[in-house]
């Protein structure tokens, strides 16, 4: 897809972005994903990076700094746990939304690992 480097002035933080997109697939089911999320969740992604391994994992950088992993299959539904999961967070974190529902904290290497 295309590459184009962009400096921070240039891009309009009130989108979502799209990084790392090797295949037209995974950014269509990753848009697709995306549509699916109520808009007042939606309007918190900052990032989707799209560098995962399997097909149907999508992973979300929050404007708050958070980062979610889920199933584009499910991550509709399962996203609107997520103000409650982050009421009880003390600092930034990985919410896992894979399977189940569970947070860790956000380290610098796994904020490296997911790509952000």
């Amino acid at each position: 897809i295309a590459r184009q480097k962009l400096t921070k002035m240039q891009i309009d933080k009130s989108i979502t972005i799209f990084v790392s997109y090797s295949n037209k697939s995974s950014l269509f089911t990753d848009l697709k994903a995306l549509k699916s999320i109520p808009t007042k969740l939606r309007n918190q992604i900052s990032i989707i990076n799209g560098r995962s391994i399997r097909k149907n994992k999508i992973v979300l950088l929050m404007k708050d700094g958070n980062i979610i992993i889920g199933n584009t299959d499910t991550i509709a539904q399962k996203i609107k746990y997520y103000p409650k999961i982050k009421s009880t967070l003390n600092n930034k974190s990985v919410i896992d939304l894979e399977i189940g529902a569970f947070s860790y904290p956000l380290t610098d290497n796994e904020k490296n690992n997911l790509g952000f």
